[in-house]
């Protein structure tokens, strides 16, 4: 399902549940690895790229790599602020009907039809950032229709949710002891 995910990158924009979906899952595999398990084997990126592609994914830890924005693309200012800040468009993104995605939209200041968007699970562990890049006319968003999508994401979706909520309930300390029991309580 990544690699689908990754393959329809390079030729649209990606659907918010399949970015929800690899942000979900970045933040399970952190949960397995913090308790020492392995499980899904995401990379993350640990520099910026240079110079990216139109298609380009990159995931990134964004308390690890701090500077993961600066991937060498003149992105357009705002006017009037002396060249100092972006000119940068912030979405929230809905999911079944509920804002579970921020987006920050750039375009570069050489070729605008060149686009990075950046996406991150608002949630109190939004520590994960997905970048995508795309060359493309500037009125082009979303594709119309699902026809592409791949059938069994949105049941996908559904299980990640409810492992993540518990493993994330799990790891809260309510049913997990030191002896690894189930508080029957």
């Amino acid at each position: 399902l990544i690699d689908f995910i990754r393959h329809k990158a390079l030729t649209r924009w990606l659907f918010p549940e399949e970015i929800y979906l690899m942000l979900s899952l970045l933040q399970v595999q952190s949960m397995w690895h913090d308790i020492g398990r392995d499980g899904i084997n995401l990379a993350l990126s640990s520099t910026p790229p240079r110079q990216p592609r139109s298609g380009d994914l990159y995931m990134f830890d964004r308390r690890v790599t701090v500077g993961y924005r600066d991937d060498g693309v003149h992105w357009m200012k705002k006017k009037g602020t002396n060249n100092s800040r972006l000119q940068e468009t912030y979405q929230s993104i809905k999911v079944d009907g509920v804002d579970v995605l921020s987006g920050v939209y750039s375009r570069a200041d050489a070729n605008q039809n060149f686009s990075r968007r950046i996406y991150r699970i608002v949630d109190d562990s939004d520590k994960f950032a997905l970048i995508h890049y795309r060359d493309c006319e500037k009125r082009e968003s979303c594709p119309h229709g699902r026809q592409d999508q791949h059938p069994s994401l949105f049941y996908l979706l559904d299980r990640i949710r409810v492992e993540y909520n518990n493993l994330h309930f799990f790891l809260s300390g309510r049913v997990f002891h030191h002896t690894n029991t189930v508080d029957k309580n």
